[in-house]
């Protein structure tokens, strides 16, 4: 006899946008999930969140790597989650202007600043230090005020009991 093993809680964070075949994956993470189990998705929205630069050979480049798709519409994303079999789900938008300034801060900027040299990897503690506080307080406001539309989708889902 198998044991299928089943959590409580599931996270996915910047990954969904490079997945072709997310609804067999949304179906995947459901049946891992317990009844009443959580899932919490973080992922770019079709309002500008992946960062795109250029369409190359039916791919699309974004900021980081390849990703399957330009951004998750609000609606379409939280059907998918409904037709894989989960029952509550509730989204909101991230990364509005406050939002957007911390990531660019925070993420974009030392990933950039690597990319050019490896250099960095001394600078960066120094710079972190610096600005580390300045972008929690950017990404603080950002959480704290809801977004009316943003760049970022989290979405929280209960699984049907």
């Amino acid at each position: 006899m198998d044991i299928v093993e089943r959590y409580d809680f599931v996270l996915s964070v910047d990954v969904m946008e490079h997945i072709p075949d997310d609804r067999t994956v949304l179906r995947n993470l459901c049946r891992a999930l317990k009844p009443g189990g959580l899932l919490l998705v973080n992922t770019p929205s079709d309002l500008g969140g992946s960062g795109l630069s250029e369409h190359e050979a039916g791919k699309v480049q974004g900021f980081i790597e390849e990703h399957a798709r330009d951004g998750y519409n609000k609606d379409d994303l939280e059907a998918k989650l409904r037709e894989a079999g989960f029952a509550d789900v509730t989204s909101r938008y991230t990364y509005g202007p406050a939002g957007m300034v911390g990531w660019r801060l925070g993420i974009q900027t030392p990933m950039k600043l690597l990319n050019r040299s490896k250099v960095w990897f001394i600078a960066l503690p120094v710079y972190y230090l610096v600005m580390l506080p300045v972008t929690l307080g950017f990404m603080a406001a950002d959480y704290l005020r809801p977004q009316p539309k943003g760049s970022g989708l989290l979405v929280l889902a209960r699984k049907a009991l």
